[in-house]
């Protein structure tokens, strides 16, 4: 499965997982019931950003 292309992608992947848990919850706590352009776009840098998950790593 490719990875989207995103700017934002490589800066998130270096980030600590508590600074990226806090810009989630803040798009959570500003949202008004819809996401706008920019925090979807954060998002799928996010996801994209992680390593992908093993089906052996428990």
């Amino acid at each position: 499965m490719s990875r989207p292309d995103h700017p934002d992608a490589a800066a998130l992947a270096g980030q600590d997982a508590d600074v990226i848990v806090s810009e989630l919850r803040s798009i959570s706590e500003d949202a008004t019931g819809e996401l706008t352009d920019g925090e979807i776009e954060t998002l799928t840098a996010f996801y994209s950003a992680l390593p992908p998950i093993s089906r052996d790593a428990r």
